[in-house]
């Protein structure tokens, strides 16, 4: 077991949620702007003749509790040694680390 569940919701529940709704776009972003962060991997593969190099990556994701976890997809950080975490200011840095993946729903949880 890889420590995470996933719960499929049926399109009907979020439309009639969102019908509800008096939120606009705008004000969603406002709401949520601040727990997105950008996600930096480093990766050590192995090339040609057995020779290493440090692969890169960058993806997103989103904070989803006030402890910090972050929720991102799986091949964000598939195969990474290290995860680094930039907050939208841009300047504030954290080292990540896996609590738990499904590569197969494509969703990790740092």
């Amino acid at each position: 077991s890889n420590g995470l569940t996933v719960n499929q919701v049926s399109a009907s529940n979020t439309s009639s949620n969102a019908s509800n709704s008096t939120s606009t776009t705008s004000d969603v972003v406002k709401k949520v702007a601040d727990s997105v962060v950008e996600i930096a991997t480093e990766a050590v593969v192995t090339g040609n003749f057995a020779q290493q190099y440090v692969q890169q990556g960058a993806g997103s994701g989103v904070i989803i509790s006030d402890d910090g976890y972050i929720i991102t997809n799986y091949h964000v950080i598939e195969g990474a040694n290290n995860i680094t975490v930039t907050l939208r200011d841009g300047t504030t840095n954290y080292t990540a680390t896996l609590v738990g993946g499904d590569k197969d729903n494509d969703i990790a949880l740092l």
